[in-house]
């Protein structure tokens, strides 16, 4: 985010595993401090199909950074988040953990844009026994409508013994300049594992001398 900006995003996903469902409801909070966004996930809360009882995750904070690693097309930016166990323990860590993520964004042709991101998420008791991740999404605008979006993609993590592969699909929708709706829904064919998302993000600027 630009600095003098900030921006709350929410959400509520539905996930579907083998023996269980799952609710999870998630809070993001971004500001742009001082050329840096800072960052605070809140606590997301869980709520079970099989006991119906709500849980609270950890606590998360966290940092990006702009990179200038030089091209006219491609954007980059790195995301530092450390995770505190301040959750139920049913749910919670129960260590402090940290993850790293590359970011990069490019525009092509036609409004057609596609992001990575490569990341590493460990706690630190046992930092080699972490999790890798990748996701390739590319986006596109819908016909006949230049506020709606498109997007599909591939997400995999790479864990010790426990290997994700998930394809994604969803849709953004701006309301305005400060307002968007995202719809997003997954599925991992090796696990039978399901999601389903929908979210919202608002910005606002916190120092009217600053432009996002």
């Amino acid at each position: 985010l630009g600095e003098g900006v900030w921006q709350a995003e929410l959400g509520a996903t539905i996930r579907a595993e083998e023996y269980d469902e799952f609710f999870v409801g998630s809070a993001l909070l971004r500001a742009g401090i001082a050329g840096v966004e800072m960052r605070l996930s809140l606590p997301p809360g869980l709520v079970r199909h099989e006991g119906g009882f709500l849980q609270l995750g950890d606590l998360g904070l966290g940092v990006k950074v702009p990179l200038d690693l030089g091209g006219a097309w491609w954007r980059w930016a790195a995301v530092g988040t450390l995770t505190l166990p301040t959750g139920d323990e049913d749910v919670s860590t129960g260590e402090a953990g940290g993850d790293c993520t590359f970011v990069g964004e490019v525009e092509l042709s036609g409004d057609v844009g596609l992001t990575l991101n490569a990341g590493y998420g460990f706690v630190f008791g046992n930092v080699t026994g972490g999790a890798l991740s990748f996701t390739a999404t590319p986006a596109f605008p819908l016909p006949g409508s230049a506020d709606l979006r498109a997007y599909l993609g591939l997400a995999t993590w790479v864990r010790p013994g426990d290997d994700e592969l998930v394809v994604q699909w969803g849709l953004t929708r701006m309301v305005g300049a400060d307002r968007q709706w995202d719809l997003n829904a997954g599925y991992d064919p090796g696990s039978h594992v399901w999601f389903l998302w929908i979210g919202v993000a608002a910005y606002q600027l916190y120092d009217e001398e600053r432009q996002p």
